[in-house]
C-alpha cells in the first residue's frame, strides 16, 4: 500500500538486499527455522518485485515488457533445470546450490541500471512522483514521450482506444470487471498457477526420476514412498 512512496532505485536496492538475504538465511540456517524464514523472505521479495515491475511497466516501450514477460516465463523452465543440474553436480546438497545461487539476486541491479533505458527509468520515477500529488491524474493516451537514445517513444505504447480509463465513462467497478479482470487479472492468474504447478509438481518429479526407475517392480510401498 505504501510502496509508491519509495523511489524506484531504492526499491531495486531493497529487492537485491532481501534476495541475497533470503538465499543466505536458507543456506546458513542450521535448523528448519533458517529455510522457513528464508523462504518467507524470498516470497515477500517476489511479491514486492512484481509490485515494482507492474508499477514501472507503462513507462517503458512494449518490446521491453514483452522481453521481461518472456524471461519470467522461461525462468519456470530454466530455474528448475539449473537447480536439478547443480544438485547433481554438487552431491545433492541444496545448501551448496543456494550458495551458488547467491550471485543471481545481484543481477537485479545490473538489469535496472545497465540494461533498461535511462529515459524509461526517469519516466517511471516522474510518474511515481506525480501519483503522490493529490488531485493529479494520469490520463490514458498521454502525449508525453520519453527519449531513448536517438529516438522518442510514446511512454504509453498501447493505443488509446484499447486502454479505457476513468474518463471514458466507465465507473471503477465497470473498469475492473470489463477491462482489468479479463485482460490482466485472469491471464496473470493462469500464468502464475501454471508456473506453480510446474515448479512444485513437475520439477520434483523430474528431479527424482532415478528413484522411480530404481524402484522394485511391484513394491507398492516403495513406489508410494518415492511419490510422496
Amino acid at each position: 500500500m505504501f510502496a509508491h512512496h519509495i523511489p524506484l532505485s531504492f526499491r531495486t536496492i531493497i529487492l537485491t538486499t532481501t534476495g541475497l538475504a533470503s538465499f543466505g538465511i536458507c543456506t546458513i540456517g542450521s535448523t528448519k527455522a533458517g529455510p522457513v524464514i528464508g523462504t518467507m523472505l524470498g516470497g515477500a521479495t517476489y511479491a514486492f518485485g512484481i509490485n515494482t515491475y507492474l508499477a514501472v511497466a507503462a513507462s517503458f516501450p512494449q518490446y521491453t515488457i514483452v522481453s521481461f514477460s518472456s524471461g519470467c516465463g522461461f525462468s519456470v523452465v530454466l530455474g528448475p533445470a539449473l537447480y536439478i543440474a547443480l544438485m547433481g553436480a554438487l552431491g545433492q546438497s541444496w545448501r551448496k546450490v543456494f550458495a551458488v545461487g547467491l550471485c543471481f539476486p545481484a543481477l537485479i541491479c545490473a538489469v535496472w541500471w545497465l540494461l533498461l533505458d535511462q529515459g524509461g527509468r526517469r519516466e517511471a520515477e516522474r510518474v511515481r512522483k506525480l501519483a503522490l500529488t493529490k488531485g493529479s491524474s494520469l490520463e490514458c493516451g498521454s502525449t508525453d514521450s520519453i527519449c531513448l537514445g536517438d529516438r522518442y517513444l510514446d511512454s504509453l505504447p498501447v493505443a488509446e482506444e484499447t486502454k479505457p480509463g476513468f474518463n471514458s465513462g466507465l465507473s471503477r467497478t465497470s473498469l475492473f470487471v470489463r477491462v482489468i479482470l479479463p485482460r490482466y487479472v485472469i491471464p496473470l492468474l493462469l500464468c502464475t498457477s501454471s508456473a506453480l504447478v510446474s515448479l512444485l509438481g513437475l520439477s520434483p518429479t523430474f528431479q527424482n526420476l532415478k528413484l522411480f526407475k530404481d524402484s522394485p517392480t511391484g513394491d507398492l510401498q516403495f513406489e508410494i514412498y518415492c511419490k510422496y
